[in-house]
């Protein structure tokens, strides 16, 4: 096996592990409605420092793995297939519970939804694009993982355990559709749009703090 395809792959289990050692350390001592938060510091921690350790290895600059620009514009049926229907998926949690949220909490969402989109997006089609697989290979490893992520990291916060079904099922078509535009485009600009919208849709913060408890 390539260099590279190991240090990616030694770079997605120390972020998964590193991410679980932490999340368990925080679960059993902060409370529950903020123990989320140091855990996701923890999850983007290991992300920069995977990145560096790709640097370090095979030479590749983080440059690559960030790179996104709005140009050139895709075609519409690939905004709609790699951008809006990603980002529809979990429209039917926001309408169902769009009056249980305080205004000010969209302020939040809004901050979480900008740097989380960034960060996943960043290391599960950044860096992941990076493997020498075919590229068939990598979209389903790509969107595997990112689904796998959702159910090792986030099942706590999760109030209705048969949830992390559709969670699963949903956060898989969004990785393979992610990773397919931006391995063909090289460039991660409008999966991190989508992701964005993901984010606000699935109304992220409300789900950690509890105040959505049938999700």
């Amino acid at each position: 096996m390539k260099k590279i395809n190991i240090c990616i792959l030694l770079s997605t289990v120390l972020v998964l592990a590193g991410t679980k050692l932490f999340s368990y350390l925080f679960i059993h001592s902060l409370p529950r409605e903020v123990s989320w938060i140091p855990t996701f510091l923890a999850y983007y921690f290991f992300i920069v420092v995977s990145a560096f350790i790709i640097h370090f290895f095979t030479k590749e600059h983080i440059i690559k793995l960030s790179y996104f620009s709005p140009v050139p514009f895709p075609g519409i049926k690939e905004v709609v297939l790699y951008a809006i229907i990603p980002a529809l998926l979990p429209i039917t949690m926001f309408i169902g519970f769009l009056d249980q949220i305080p205004v000010y909490y969209f302020v939040l969402i809004f901050l979480f939804a900008f740097f989380n989109s960034f960060f996943e997006e960043f290391f599960w089609r950044g860096l992941l694009s990076l493997f020498t697989f075919k590229s068939f290979v990598v979209w389903i490893i790509s969107g595997t993982l990112f689904s796998f992520s959702h159910f090792l990291f986030w099942g706590y916060w999760f109030r209705t355990p048969m949830v992390i079904i559709p969670t699963l099922i949903s956060t898989f078509i969004m990785g393979l559709l992610w990773m397919k535009y931006s391995y063909k485009s090289k460039n991660i600009f409008y999966p991190i749009a989508s992701h964005f919208f993901v984010d606000i849709f699935n109304m992220s913060v409300a789900i950690y703090v509890g105040i959505i408890p049938k999700y």
